[in-house]
């Protein structure tokens, strides 16, 4: 085959977005033509599709090696190292390709824009999104940008504006829609906000809408049939919204199937009235399907219409594993987590380094038991100095575990993770540690929260600092210590 034979016959399988096999051809093609910038540019973008970015990286580097005012070459190694979170490279790339550049570039000043945001450079970073809006304000993504930049700032006033900004130049934008259904859902507008919540589905994240060949559930009548309820997203959301459960029996299924994961199903099947089956289960004759997150929307929930038949969920203790960690004494029993998923994407802000709470640990009369699943060598430090920290990582392996120890404690002192909502869920004392910055549902400004009573919310006042929370917690402690001794 002729090396204008196997460069159209690559360039149709990009078109086909058959990458693999586009990237054997272009392989083919480079012996004919070793110093061709144009093949290993191209094999950067084909790898890039594939997201194989350290290959992509390879080939644009070659691109550059043979023409080191390649620009577009540069933009795209951009692309890769930002993908790779090398931002700072990513930021050399661009500037190069902003020099090479013969007219200004809006697309360029709108990478630059979004990685200086992921460095947390915000003022530069819209300083770049205001440059690409001057040279074309119709650039919607820019408005989206800008709007993301002062959600991260906390000012949601402004970041609404600029969502809504967005919608006047592309009305179907779903990051713009689903961004502003957390704002309205954090400002208690449930109405507007589970109804632009849907389109969490096809805005840029992970979450994928249910793929069966089914109808979806959206309030029809359900009498005798049967529905499969879908699991979305974390443990913590799928333990805040099993509550809808409740509601469903009331429209008088047939059968009722939950699926979820198997940390969860323990717990999920000491609900009465459904089949928890796994993700992997092949069902038959179902009638509808539904992500449980769509259920408040469904329902038509408002603050005030909150199901909170608290507790919602329980655990067995005819075969409590508690008695391996709990001490026998009549101290007070404090649970607490400090960290949690590390995929998550607020993560960074929301987790807690542990030496932060050892001005608890100091408190007499109380023993302090750690939830968190793994190992953790900084909690094993703690443990030496602090000899009222226990660890029950060892004895747990999932929720139901989780909650027999849960069920022997006092107080839950707790970031925002699963174990919030869990605890919660059961009825427990809760202390809710939020950053500046925190989730939704957790609302604005708010020490008490619609979906679990139980739980008190001490909020940071400024984003990072965490002592000053750990303060009114260690004081919160304290009055109880005090109304229990003169007890």
């Amino acid at each position: 085959m002729t090396f204008t034979k196997l460069i159209e016959k690559a360039s149709k399988r990009v078109g086909e977005k058959n990458y693999k096999e586009a990237v054997k051809l272009y392989k083919k093609a480079l012996p004919y033509e070793p110093n061709n910038k144009k093949i290993y540019f191209n094999l950067g973008v084909v790898y890039l599709h594939l997201e194989e970015f350290y290959n992509a990286i390879e080939n644009f580097k070659k691109a550059l090696s043979l023409d080191k005012d390649y620009v577009s070459a540069y933009s795209n190694l951009a692309i890769c190292y930002k993908k790779i979170k090398e931002y700072h490279k990513t930021i050399n790339c661009l500037f190069k390709a902003l020099q090479l550049s013969k007219t200004p570039d809006v697309d360029i000043y709108y990478n630059l824009g979004n990685t200086l945001s992921s460095i947390e450079e915000y003022s530069k970073a819209i300083s770049y999104f205001d440059k690409v809006i001057e040279i074309d304000p119709t650039y919607y993504k820019a408005y989206h940008a800008k709007g993301l930049v002062f959600n991260h700032l906390t000012d949601y006033k402004k970041a609404l504006w600029y969502f809504k900004k967005t919608l006047e130049y592309k009305s179907d934008y779903s990051d713009s829609i689903f961004a502003i259904s957390l704002i309205e859902l954090r400002n208690g507008d449930f109405i507007n906000g589970w109804e632009h919540y849907e389109s969490r589905f096809e805005a840029t994240n992970p979450l994928k809408k249910l793929s069966y060949e089914l109808p979806f559930y959206n309030g029809e009548n359900i009498t005798n049939k049967t529905i499969l309820i879908q699991e979305e997203q974390g443990f913590g959301d799928n333990i805040q919204f099993i509550r809808y459960i409740e509601l469903i029996k009331k429209e008088n299924p047939k059968k009722i199937y939950v699926a979820v994961r198997k940390e969860l199903i323990r717990v999920f099947e000491l609900i009465d009235g459904i089949n928890v089956v796994t993700n992997a289960d092949i069902l038959y004759d179902i009638d509808f399907v539904v992500s449980l997150l769509s259920m408040p929307r469904i329902f038509k929930t408002t603050l005030e219409t909150i199901p909170i038949n608290i507790p919602y969920l329980r655990v067995s203790l005819s075969d409590d594993i508690s008695f391996q960690i709990i001490q026998n004494t009549k101290k007070i029993k404090v649970g607490f987590a400090y960290q949690g998923n590390k995929e998550h994407k607020n993560d960074n802000y929301r987790s807690i380094p542990l030496e932060i709470f050892k001005t608890l640990f100091t408190l007499e009369d109380v023993e302090f038991y750690s939830l968190q699943i793994g190992e953790n060598k900084e909690l094993l430090k703690i443990q030496n100095e602090y000899h009222n920290v226990f660890d029950c990582n060892e004895i747990v392996s999932d929720f139901h575990d989780s909650g027999q120890i849960l069920s022997h404690l006092d107080f839950i002192i707790t970031i925002d993770s699963a174990l919030a909502h869990f605890s919660g869920a059961l009825g427990k004392i809760t202390y809710l540690l939020l950053s500046q910055n925190s989730e939704w549902r957790w609302l604005e400004s708010r020490v008490d929260s619609p979906w679990y009573p139980s739980v008190t919310i001490f909020r940071q006042k400024e984003l990072g600092m965490w002592g000053e929370v750990i303060d009114e917690v260690q004081k919160k402690l304290e009055n109880n210590l005090l109304i229990k001794k003169q007890v």
